[in-house]
């Protein structure tokens, strides 16, 4: 029996400390390279809050995405919609939503439906691609569309 401290210890420790140099050192690098504001930031939904981006691009709002196929069967479909409101309200000016009509899934085209989330957002706020050109929302509809969801929020949590 290998004792503590051993030698593959040693080295899963020794290769610990080398990741964890080179992920300082790659922050660190990125800290200082000029123009990364003009840069296009990939994260997920759960890792955006608290963030705020000019442009945000939400994908994949499709039924069994988001929200999640199990969600309806674990009950956290409230979780869900609170993920996809924090995801929103994260972009200042302008905010894209997308979703497919199909997706290939084990190699075969499969029918997607819109996620449900969409039909609950409010349709004065809502530009459809095959709708423009078409008036943005007015900054008066997109407070009281916010305060809405808030209301929501706030109901559903109590």
């Amino acid at each position: 029996m290998p004792s503590p401290g051993g030698a593959g210890e040693r080295s899963l420790r020794t290769r610990l400390e080398r990741f964890l140099e080179d992920v300082t050192l790659d922050a660190e690098r990125e800290e200082e390279e000029p123009g990364v504001g003009d840069a296009v930031t990939l994260i997920t939904m759960h890792s955006c809050k608290g963030l705020e981006f000019p442009h945000v691009f939400i994908v994949g709002l499709e039924e069994g995405l988001l929200p999640h196929a199990r969600s309806k069967a674990e009950g956290t479909l409230d979780e869900e919609r609170r993920l996809f409101y924090v995801a929103i309200t994260r972009a200042r000016q302008t905010l894209k939503l997308s979703h497919c009509a199909t997706r290939r899934k084990y190699g075969q085209p499969t029918p997607c439906h819109p996620s449900q989330f969409l039909k609950e957002l409010p349709e004065e706020l809502v530009e459809r691609a095959e709708d423009r050109p078409k008036q943005p929302v007015t900054q008066a509809a997109g407070t009281e569309w916010f305060a809405q969801m808030r209301a929501r929020l706030a109901a559903a949590k109590g």
